[in-house]
Formats: structure tokens, C-alpha cells, sequence
């Protein structure tokens, strides 16, 4: 579960599809959601339960002038969650803290996905809009080849390859005032979160 808006109630949940059958739950569910939209079941007939949230963050991002944001593949989805709250964050005023997000995806269309958040913050004043820096690394060239149009409006900064990670957190750190708090979250393979 990525999101959750408490006004209307909407959760935002993405799932990785292992396996191509019907007898992987993602393929189950893939299933289900094809009858709803047939109207071979009805929507309110479906049941999910979702667990959680298990664990909790070791360093709160509330506490931090600048909060960095590692992610790969569909390892993205809990740094979604927290570049969300960024945002809602900023918006209403109760923050001012720096985010950085760098995601590496080999799949190109789960930039799409994640849109939503881009237009958010293309959508911010200038001022609140500095707040984030947004860099997507593309490391495969499978899928949708025209991914600016996913980026909004140079929300979001797209480049090829592999990110050198210790030179991205390290102007970050060395650019902070020495007495400022920097956060690194990170969630993806295990070669990316060693770098």
C-alpha cells in the first residue's frame, strides 16, 4: 500500500505479478478485478484484507532537514508512501524539509504508475515545488519508450544508467549546514542498497 486519503477513504495498493497463472495470488486477483470489470462480479462482492504496517522507520523523516529517498524497481512503493507525505506535508504547511527521491527501474511503465505523485509536485508553488528533487534512473530499455511524458513538466529528472550514489548523498551532505540531519531510506535489490 502506497497511499492512503482519508477523506475519501481510497488506498492505493501495487502489486508485482509473480508467475502467469491463476494460482499465484497476484494472478488471482488479476482474475478478480477482469470479472468486476465484465460485471461477472460485483465490486462490493470483493474482499482484501491488507495486513500492517509492520515495522516502523528507525529515524523519523519529521526530524530531519533533508530526507533522501532510495529506491529500486517496484521497491519504490514504501519511498512513494513517505514522498507522499512530503508532499501532503509541505502543502499544508507543517513542513519544510528537503526530499530527494532516486529510483532506478528497469521497467519503464511503472513510471506511469507513480505519475501521480510527479503532478503533485509539478503542481506545488516554486517555492514548495525546490522542496523535492526527483531523479528517475533507467536502467533497461524494455517498455514505453516515451517516459518524459510521465516525468510532468520537469518534476522529475530522467537519465540513463546506474546512479553513483555515494557522490548524489555526498553533495547533499557536504552542501547541509554542518549541524543539519540527513535521512537515507532505502529499499530495493541488495547490490543497490549496498551502494
Amino acid at each position: 500500500m502506497s497511499s492512503f486519503d482519508p477523506k475519501s477513504g481510497e488506498i492505493t495498493v501495487f502489486i508485482k505479478r509473480f508467475g502467469k497463472g491463476v494460482e499465484e495470488w497476484s494472478g488471482q486477483l488479476i482474475e478478480t478485478m477482469h470479472a468486476v470489470t465484465e460485471s461477472e462480479i460485483a465490486i462490493d462482492d470483493v474482499r482484501l484484507h491488507i495486513g500492517g504496517p509492520n515495522g516502523s522507520l528507525q529515524v523519523e523523516p519529521d526530524f530531519m532537514n533533508h530526507v533522501i529517498l532510495t529506491a529500486g524497481g517496484i521497491g519504490v512503493t514504501p519511498m512513494a508512501a513517505i514522498l507522499e507525505d512530503r508532499i501532503r506535508k509541505v502543502v499544508v504547511g507543517t513542513c519544510t524539509t528537503k526530499t530527494t527521491l532516486i529510483w532506478t527501474t528497469r521497467a519503464l511503465e511503472e513510471i506511469s504508475a507513480f505519475s501521480y505523485l510527479f503532478h503533485a509536485v509539478a503542481d506545488l508553488p516554486e517555492a514548495e515545488r525546490a522542496l523535492f528533487d526527483i531523479r528517475v534512473f533507467k536502467t533497461g530499455t524494455t517498455g514505453d519508450e516515451d517516459i518524459e511524458a510521465h516525468a510532468t513538466l520537469g518534476a522529475v529528472k530522467i537519465s540513463s544508467g546506474r546512479p553513483d550514489f555515494g557522490s548524489v548523498i555526498g553533495t547533499v551532505v557536504l552542501s547541509a549546514n554542518p549541524k543539519s540531519r540527513t535521512g537515507v531510506y532505502t529499499f530495493g535489490p541488495e547490490a543497490m542498497t549496498d551502494a
